[in-house]
């Protein structure tokens, strides 16, 4: 059983799991040197994984092979634009918008609005205008079409903005966010993104980024003490989550663990279970096995599932050395 610093020390440490994709999911062996992070680093791929809280003691690894290279499609040639000072182009009352659901107004009734929108609005204009200055053709290149490597299941949270934490231009992460960075099968909406990511847009990589002092982990947490969970949509959401945090607890050396370090602990398994879940998907299955993709017409190239971690209180992405890659040939 790991002591309360090692399942500490493995959520944020220096070192790492390796995963193997086996017949019952992800089985933790090894601790591994940590990975760079991807703007470097998105060259390596491993897989491995672990029954919770065993010890490891061997390492395997396997390399993908591409089979193609992938593309962005669905692009048209026609690119059709709203003139913002034409109320005419607005739908009519007689369409299925009613001019008294939604109206039309100009910019200086902008004047009216809530600091807070306003400041947004006048930021905008203002980073537009800079991105113009020193890269006067990435709008033109965003408006050209979108070609990103990297398919980002993050959290909702607004301390947590993949572009901003990241460095990087538009166009090149495509993203999926929700509570707590969750990946469930039943849900359409991450499984659309998925499937977009992977057969139209031909992503290379799919990290799972989970972070300190999530809400959705902590309400999880508390509704696997308390035995039952929130009301409502909420509820029925974090339901899969409140499931692995009472599983955790019924592990002896886990319901010891203070309430910072079990949370830790919670969100590392939490993000190795959603890779598991998406290695699961008919989606992955597919282009592991080198199928061609219903929506390009093409054979991507094969998909690698990390798994990371956001330190809220310094900023920094840690790369937790979790990935799956193909099954050997």
């Amino acid at each position: 059983m790991y002591s309360r610093r090692a399942m500490a020390y493995r959520a944020f440490g220096p070192s790492g799991g390796t995963l193997r994709l086996g017949g019952d999911g992800i089985y933790f062996l090894s601790l591994l040197a940590p990975q760079p992070l991807i703007a470097s680093r998105i060259a390596s791929s491993s897989v491995h994984t672990t029954p919770a809280f065993s010890i490891a003691t061997t390492t395997t690894r396997t390399t993908s092979t591409a089979t193609a290279t992938p593309s962005a499609i669905y692009r048209t040639t026609a690119r059709p634009t709203l003139d913002f000072h034409r109320p005419n182009q607005l739908p009519s009352s007689s369409s299925s918008f009613s001019s008294s659901a939604i109206h039309h107004h100009s910019p200086r009734d902008m004047s009216s609005a809530p600091p807070t929108l306003a400041e947004l609005l006048a930021r905008n204009q203002e980073w537009q205008t800079r991105t113009l200055e020193v890269r006067p053709d990435l709008f033109k290149s965003c408006a050209a079409g979108q070609t990103p490597k990297v398919l980002w299941i993050g959290c909702s949270d607004s301390r947590l903005p993949e572009s901003v934490i990241t460095d990087t231009d538009p166009g090149q992460i495509f993203v999926a966010r929700n509570i707590a960075n969750q990946f469930n099968p039943e849900d359409d909406n991450v499984i659309s993104i998925l499937t977009y990511g992977v057969q139209a847009l031909g992503v290379e990589h799919i990290v799972v980024v989970g972070h300190t002092l999530c809400g959705g982990m902590i309400a999880a947490s508390e509704a696997a003490i308390a035995g039952s969970s929130p009301g409502g949509a909420l509820g029925r959401y974090l339901t899969p989550l409140v499931k692995l945090a009472k599983s955790l607890k019924e592990n002896e050396e886990a319901a010891k663990l203070e309430d910072p370090e079990f949370l830790l602990l919670l969100t590392q398994e939490s993000i190795k279970q959603s890779m598991r879940h998406i290695a699961a998907t008919e989606i992955i299955k597919d282009n592991w096995a080198g199928k061609e993709s219903p929506l390009s017409g093409k054979v991507m190239k094969k998909i690698t599932i990390h798994g990371w971690i956001h330190d809220i209180a310094t900023g920094k992405l840690k790369d937790l050395s979790l990935s799956l890659t193909p099954p050997e040939a």
